[in-house]
């Protein structure tokens, strides 16, 4: 899971990476609605604001005194005011406090996917059971849901995969690399290959080869940034296009599908278990339907040693009682 906070002032952004087993969603009408909220961007303005630490460094030496000495002076006024101000109430010296955005998405996918759904909440004085009924798909598509990169690491694949079909002869990770200074774009990194293929440089042992600026291919089947020798007939290339960052600090290129290769996690996912729960916080009672993959449509429904078949409708039903969801 990636959580990154970008300051509106100075928009630098703060990435963090954190493990999870499970996501907990919101109860809403649906699995998607809840996902949706839960990845849903957040403004932190006014108390809530974002302290930032590159904001006050851009400040001069001189700045830096004054926005400390104010934030002194402030919270002074709250311990004269309050007696004692709590942690939360005091400002942080060395750092601008200023408006930012929150975003949150799955960085990276593993084979199961659980979800959990936050049905048992506080009242304020007690935990409480929220029996809203939650639609839940048969098949989920989780591509809303997961960060930039992990969506250009698909494209990436479905591209280098695409190449490999057109080029078999061709090494995956020379394919890889013009993909790369092509920016993603398949038809570009078609034409340069072509472009090669008839300079007879495509298999060339020179990686200069691979290092040419990405663009439209001209008339003659040349390549913008691609130089032919007259006396000797070798072929050298420009560098990479400014401002690209390569896919290979993203996706390796043994990340991709490949022959001997593991496929990537999908990004559609189906349903294979459920947990329901039935009763309350202080009593009750859980039910799992496990999906039967030698039999389309079927279920088993375990309920402690009794476990007997179902169909497909009668597992939608739950929508009551589901409190967890796993999707592979």
């Amino acid at each position: 899971m990636r959580t990154e906070v970008v300051c509106t002032q100075c928009e630098s952004r703060f990435p963090r990476e954190e493990l999870f087993m499970a996501l907990s969603v919101p109860v809403e009408d649906s699995i998607e609605s809840g996902l949706r909220k839960l990845f849903r961007p957040m403004h932190l303005r006014e108390k809530d604001q974002y302290a930032c630490e590159r904001c006050f460094k851009g400040l001069t030496k001189a700045e830096q005194e004054r926005h400390n000495a104010a934030i002194r002076a402030e919270n002074e006024r709250k311990e004269k005011a309050k007696k004692k101000a709590s942690a939360e109430e005091k400002r942080s010296l060395n750092c601008v406090y200023s408006d930012a955005v929150v975003s949150t998405s799955i960085s990276r996918l593993g084979g199961t996917l659980a979800l959990h759904l936050l049905r048992f909440q506080s009242d304020g004085r007690d935990f409480q059971k929220v029996t809203r009924s939650v639609a839940f798909p048969m098949s989920l598509d989780l591509a809303p849901f997961v960060s930039k990169d992990v969506l250009r690491e698909y494209e990436m694949a479905r591209g280098l995969s695409a190449l490999q079909a057109r080029f078999p002869h061709v090494q995956r990770d020379r394919l890889l690399r013009f993909f790369e200074h092509a920016s993603g774009d398949l038809q570009k990194a078609e034409r340069m290959l072509i472009g090669m293929e008839e300079k007879g440089a495509l298999n060339g042992e020179d990686d200069a080869l691979l290092e040419f600026k990405a663009g439209q291919g001209a008339s003659d089947g040349s390549m913008p940034g691609i130089t032919t020798c007259r006396s000797s007939g070798h072929t050298s290339c420009d560098v990479s296009p400014a401002g690209f960052s390569p896919v290979s600090s993203v996706m390796k290129t043994n990340d991709v599908v490949g022959e001997g290769q593991e496929p990537l996690p999908a990004l559609k996912r189906e349903l294979v278990g459920i947990v329901a729960h039935r009763g309350s916080l202080h009593g009750g009672h859980y039910i799992a339907y496990v999906r039967d993959d030698s039999r389309p449509n079927s279920w088993f429904r375990c309920d402690d040693e009794d476990v007997e078949r179902v169909d497909k409708e009668y597992v939608l039903r739950c929508q009551s009682e589901v409190y967890m969801l796993f999707y592979e």
